[in-house]
C-alpha cells in the first residue's frame, strides 16, 4: 500500500501529469483555432435589401457579397413590382450571414396566377362559391338564372359573356359568374 501511495506523490508521476496537461492545452487550442479557421468564425456579410430588383440584378448583388441567389416558385402577383422581381427574401435584409450562404428569393409572377377551374357543376350555389373562393377565384355576387329544375344548383360558370369549361386555366383576377337553375322545369 505504501508503494501505491508513494507512486501518486512521486516526482516522475507529477512530471507526467504536467506534460499531459500541457499537451491537452495545446491540443484544445489547436482544435479551437482550426475550427475557427474552417468555419470562418467572425467573417460575416450583411444580406442586402433586394426588394423589387429583377432576379438577375439580385443575383449579381448577392454575388458581390459572396452569397448565392436561389429562386423560389411563387403564385403571388403584385402589379407594382416588375415581372420576376423579388417580392420576399430569406434571410431578410440586414441579417449577418457567412459567405456561400444561399438567399432564397420569392419572385413576382409575370401575370396574375392562372388556375384550373374545378368541377363545381351540380353543386349548390353556396358550396360552389365556397370551393371557388378557397382556391383564390373571385366569384360575382350576382348570378344568372336559367330554366332548370335544381333551384340554386350550378349549371355553368361564365367569365364575361363566355361559358368556361371545367379544367380550363383561368386568371384569378377574372370574375366568375355562376349560372344557376331557377327551380322551374324546362320541359313544360
Amino acid at each position: 500500500m505504501k508503494k501505491f501511495l508513494s507512486f501518486w506523490v512521486s516526482i516522475s508521476f507529477l512530471k507526467q501529469l504536467v506534460i499531459l496537461g500541457v499537451v491537452l492545452v495545446i491540443l484544445i487550442q489547436g482544435v479551437s483555432w482550426g475550427l475557427k479557421s474552417y468555419t470562418q468564425y467572425g467573417d460575416t456579410y450583411v444580406v442586402p435589401d433586394l426588394s423589387a430588383l429583377s432576379f438577375e440584378e439580385a443575383s449579381e448583388a448577392l454575388t458581390n457579397v459572396q452569397l448565392i441567389a436561389v429562386a423560389n416558385d411563387t403564385l403571388s402577383y403584385n402589379p407594382e413590382i416588375i415581372p420576376y422581381g423579388v417580392i420576399k427574401q430569406l434571410p431578410i435584409a440586414g441579417k449577418n450571414v457567412k459567405s456561400g450562404r444561399k438567399v432564397y428569393l420569392s419572385l413576382n409572377d409575370a401575370e396574375f396566377a392562372r388556375r384550373a377551374l374545378p368541377n363545381a357543376i351540380q353543386m349548390t350555389r353556396r358550396n360552389a362559391i365556397s370551393q371557388l373562393r378557397s382556391l383564390g377565384f373571385t366569384v360575382s355576387d350576382s348570378v344568372e338564372y336559367i330554366d332548370a329544375i335544381g333551384l340554386d344548383m350550378v349549371y355553368g360558370i361564365k367569365v364575361g359573356d363566355s361559358t368556361v369549361d371545367i379544367g380550363s386555366q383561368i386568371s384569378i383576377k377574372d370574375t366568375l359568374l355562376l349560372v344557376l337553375g331557377n327551380g322551374k322545369d324546362s320541359i313544360q
